[in-house]
């Protein structure tokens, strides 16, 4: 018995992490309906907590500094909560609200409080689905690779939608997202300003098309079309960039042998605008869990698509905004052994090729980062709900850019409340 319930408090917090994942970063238009409810609820409000404590204990490079990096003492800890508000029978609020507390002992100016939330109501009228809602953020974090300063971002986002039944098995969904990007002023990388170069506004509108092939597996067809519109125009070049993204892939929902999303795609950017790269290329996404038996899990992750860059690369025309292909891979593995224990290891790998060449030398580089971790972790459960143990990773980024390079490793103490 102590054994089950170790194992059903294990997928509870592994599904809740695909679905964070799912819910904040998937480019695909949600279709359906939300079937959460909550592990807990006060009168008509049902919601569930969530709580992490990450590696309380050693940060052996603090500011990524390949030549003399500083260790400290650094942990995490992450609350947050979801919740849902049923009116009536047809209607329903949805929301999530987190905060993540990022400590360091000795250089405190690196310690950070960082805020995220998001509501969304959805209306249920017969085949259709309408939905909204509002959401943001802010985060004091290294936000690509080619950064190794922590600064702040402030995003904000409004979307609508519709979804519309036809039948038993096809859906026709269409939304739109309006998201605001604004970055600490003053931050700069080799003399280009982080805010000038990413501040926009962006528009999404998107298109989807969903087939159930069982009650289980859907078929999924979108096609998005971005609109970012940069709030600094430099040298002149126009301030809005439009791109496009067609996608196909498989839904598979909760409960089956493996659940998430996979799809392939091509992302489109015409080049037709200076302040912008045109580029042409696959884009690809992936966030699958995989049971393992009755005693584990494998969740795989993935994603390719098209990121901008804050360093500004030099071209004939003088300097240009730059973007980079990023593609992002992971697995982690959870294992049940005996004894309440639950092993953990994971690995990812960051690999960004910039679409226009940067200078080296006085050369033209065709510059390539790539970030790579490795982690392990032994977990001990008290009930269904909280475990405790230590965790280290091991992290390194190398690039053909000279002196880009270091290698981190953090450890300690790590802790889990999901309900």
């Amino acid at each position: 018995m102590q054994r089950a319930r170790v194992r059903r408090g294990f997928q509870v917090f592994a599904g809740g992490v695909l679905l964070t994942g799912l819910v904040g970063g998937s480019a695909w238009a949600q279709t359906a309906p939300s079937d959460r409810k909550g592990r807990f609820h006060f009168g008509p409000v049902w919601f569930t907590p969530r709580i992490v404590l990450r590696s309380a204990g050693n940060d052996s490079n603090v500011f990524n500094d390949a030549e003399q990096p500083i260790s400290d003492r650094s942990a995490v800890l992450e609350p947050s909560v979801d919740a849902l508000l049923p009116v009536g029978r047809r209607f329903k609020l949805l929301g999530y609200g987190a905060i993540g507390f990022n400590y360091f002992d000795r250089e405190s100016e690196e310690s950070s409080t960082d805020r995220s939330g998001s509501l969304r109501g959805e209306l249920e009228l017969g085949p259709a689905l309408l939905f909204g809602g509002i959401g943001g953020g802010w985060h004091r974090q290294r936000f690509s690779l080619e950064v190794d300063q922590r600064f702040e971002r402030t995003d904000k986002s409004a979307s609508t939608g519709l979804t519309l039944k036809l039948g038993r098995r096809l859906r026709l969904g269409g939304n739109f997202v309006s998201t605001s990007y604004r970055y600490e002023e003053g931050i700069a990388v080799d003399g280009d300003a982080v805010s000038s170069s990413l501040d926009r506004d962006s528009r999404t509108l998107a298109g989807s098309v969903a087939y159930d092939l069982t009650s289980k597996t859907a078929l999924r067809f979108q096609i998005d079309t971005i609109e970012d519109r940069f709030l600094d125009v430099f040298q002149g070049t126009p301030d809005v960039v439009r791109s496009y993204r067609y996608q196909a892939g498989f839904a598979f929902a909760p409960g089956a042998l493996v659940s998430g999303q996979l799809w392939a795609g091509f992302r489109h950017y015409p080049g037709d605008s200076a302040a912008a790269p045109g580029y042409d290329g696959t884009a690809l996404g992936a966030d699958l869990l995989a049971a393992l038996g009755d005693r584990g899990s494998l969740q795989l992750s993935g994603s390719r698509d098209v990121n901008y860059a804050v360093q500004l690369a030099p071209t004939a025309e003088g300097d240009q905004r730059n973007s980079y292909v990023l593609g992002r891979y992971g697995a982690t593995l959870n294992t049940e052994l005996p004894l309440s224990l639950l092993a953990r290891g994971w690995a990812f790998l960051d690999r960004a090729d910039y679409v226009l060449p940067y200078l080296q030398d006085g050369a033209p580089l065709d510059r390539v980062d790539e970030g790579r971790s490795l982690g392990v972790g032994l977990f001990r459960a008290f009930g269904a709900n909280f475990r405790v143990g230590a965790t280290v990773e091991w992290m390194k980024r190398r690039s053909n850019r000279t002196g880009f390079g270091y290698d981190r490793r953090v450890y300690g103490i790590s802790a889990e409340y999901t309900p």
